[in-house]
């Protein structure tokens, strides 16, 4: 197996390009690739080990570059339970860009909406179902109309 690293920028520039119109600044690709990556990070904090291991199987190369980066095995934050929660995990997770890349909360709902709608495209409909069934319910009242097929 060859490893194609062109055909992974050009797959993960198609995706940040897509990613930047479907949450409203496709100029800004920085603040896109930001924003997907502070939501990634937020989500695989929720998730146990294995299950952190099964959803970054099913990624493309380039996003799984993004949602693995600077993850450790058994490192275990407190999960946050409800959803105003969750979205302040993922303001913090932006760090100091966080009051550009999120301009209000409902930025950065639609920011968690956006990102997790469009990794449908590469996650299975049983997996999203197991990522759903490891969060808080306050949090997934919210993410479960997002991802699930119903």
């Amino acid at each position: 197996m060859t490893l194609n690293f062109d055909k992974y920028a050009q797959e993960g520039n198609r995706y940040i390009n897509d990613l930047a119109k479907e949450l409203g600044y496709p100029e800004d690709r920085d603040r896109t690739a930001r924003v997907l990556r502070t939501v990634l990070n937020a989500v695989r904090d929720m998730l146990p080990d294995s299950e952190n291991l099964q959803l970054a199987s099913q990624l493309p190369m380039f996003l799984k570059a993004v949602y693995l980066e600077g993850y450790t095995l058994r490192k275990r934050v407190e999960k946050p339970r409800q959803l105003k929660e969750f979205t302040d995990r993922v303001k913090s997770n932006s760090g100091r860009t966080s009051s550009h890349d999120f301009k209000s909360e409902e930025e950065v709902e639609k920011g968690i909406q956006t990102v997790l709608s469009s990794l449908r495209q590469y996650i299975s409909q049983g997996e999203m179902e197991d990522i759903i069934a490891h969060m808080p319910k306050g949090i997934k009242q919210f993410i479960s109309p997002i991802v699930l097929d119903k």
